[in-house]
């Protein structure tokens, strides 16, 4: 008897055990929706993770962040300001899902936050928008954060 069922491709799309991983995962094809991601990325980056290992998963994240910064700084050689805005967006996001499951004291976390933090100014300088740094006092320390101004039509006007 023959196999009357319909299949419209062998593709299946596997999460991880871990709630914690899984929400990682599906946090990340969110991401998505706001440029920093893109499916394809995420599920290649979840295809070479094996199993439920957190480390495994932020050494992929940071190994895709790499490879999607390389590709913007390519583009941006080649006079691709819009590919290159967003690769570099995108290699933030990545970057900060990898700094998220580092050790929080040991040095992976320092450098991916700043590579996430660095590959997001790269792709600020290539928005529109007013986008710049500014410190918050708190504790006699000051917390670094970003300001991000819409321009509005007078000033979109007189650029």
């Amino acid at each position: 008897m023959a196999d009357d069922r319909v299949e419209r491709g062998s593709t299946r799309v596997e999460g991880f055990l871990s709630g914690e991983l899984d929400f990682q995962l599906m946090r990340s094809l969110g991401a998505g929706n706001y440029g920093g991601a893109t499916p394809g990325e995420v599920f290649a980056t979840r295809a070479v993770v094996n199993g439920d290992d957190p480390y495994a998963w932020r050494e992929a994240l940071a190994a895709m962040a790499e490879r999607v910064l390389n590709s913007g700084q390519k583009s941006l050689e080649r006079g691709h300001r819009i590919s290159a805005r967003d690769h570099f967006l995108r290699a933030s996001m990545y970057y900060r899902a990898a700094e998220y499951f580092a050790d929080p004291f040991g040095p992976d976390t320092v450098k991916w936050g700043l590579a996430s933090r660095d590959a997001f100014c790269a792709a600020a300088e290539l928005i529109s928008d007013r986008i710049e740094p500014v410190e918050i006092p708190f504790e006699k320390r000051a917390c670094r954060a970003t300001s991000w101004h819409r321009p509005t039509e007078r000033s979109a006007a007189r650029r």
